[in-house]
């Protein structure tokens, strides 16, 4: 293993995010993984891509010759070969976040489904400690204890238990708000993670198709070079994406039930 260079181990406290730094510990390293793609266009690749293009230049002039006729757009079958790698690229890219949005998922599902349960519960509370204070502290037949008390000793002892119940309803409602808000804090953390995995597969992927689609050109400029074809050319075929990364839109929580207003479900 290479040992860090102190400029390495520099980069590394300043910007790497750390386990005790993060809400989701285990998210680290899939979130800060290499890139699957070689970014660094190394020498040997470049030489190998100018001289497929030197190799299809026939291929080439043929494909252009077509495309200007038609009006349309030209390929090659290695270009559409460098495609489909491409595409292989990008799921690899997305397996890792995949995984990591089906363990943010289940704890959002849960705690969602915890979330409505005690919503349910502090209303109730609500309505049980309204509906006792309507009706006042109980009148009626002495109970065994309260025969031969003077009435205002049973009144005061009959009013302690009637704020005692309504007190008890209240304070649940309480205790299941304040549940409430502890699951939304950590709802909105969970978003945040998953948030941070698509946005940073999205950049991965794009940097991998800028440079997917530099290899693209200087294979073309070595083949239109070598078939001697004169501007202007046609338009090359847009390099094929998946419909995910195209759409760009977050994918929705796997099991969770859509529509779910929190603002509605508190009131």
């Amino acid at each position: 293993m290479r040992r860090q260079s102190r400029a390495d181990r520099r980069y590394t406290s300043w910007y790497e995010l750390t386990p005790p730094d993060a809400h989701n510990p285990d998210a680290v390293e899939a979130l800060q993984r290499p890139i699957t793609i070689d970014l660094v266009y190394p020498r040997r690749m470049r030489c190998w891509d100018k001289r497929h293009g030197r190799q299809d230049a026939l291929i080439i002039q043929n494909a252009v010759a077509t495309a200007k006729a038609d009006g349309g757009e030209f390929t090659t079958p290695w270009l559409e070969a460098i495609g489909q790698e491409w595409l292989a690229g990008c799921e690899l890219e997305r397996n890792p976040s995949t995984a990591m949005f089906g363990v943010h998922d289940r704890e959002i599902v849960a705690l969602e489904q915890r979330r409505r349960t005690l919503v349910r519960s502090k209303k109730l509370a609500i309505a049980t400690a309204d509906a006792i204070q309507a009706q006042g502290p109980a009148h009626g037949v002495q109970t065994v204890q309260e025969v031969g008390a003077p009435e205002q000793v049973v009144e005061r002892r009959r009013g302690r238990e009637h704020a005692a119940r309504v007190a008890q309803q209240e304070s649940s409602a309480q205790s299941a708000l304040k549940q409430i808000g502890d699951i939304d804090q950590r709802l909105a953390e969970l978003q945040a993670d998953r948030t941070t995995h698509w946005r940073g597969l999205l950049v991965r992927v794009a940097a991998t198709m800028a440079f997917t689609e530099r290899r693209r050109q200087t294979y073309l400029r070595a083949g239109l070079r070598k078939a001697q074809v004169k501007a202007p050319v046609p338009d090359l075929v847009v390099l094929p994406a998946p419909q995910w990364f195209i759409e760009g839109t977050e994918p929705p929580i796997a099991g969770l039930e859509e529509g779910v207003d929190h603002d509605q479900m508190a009131a």
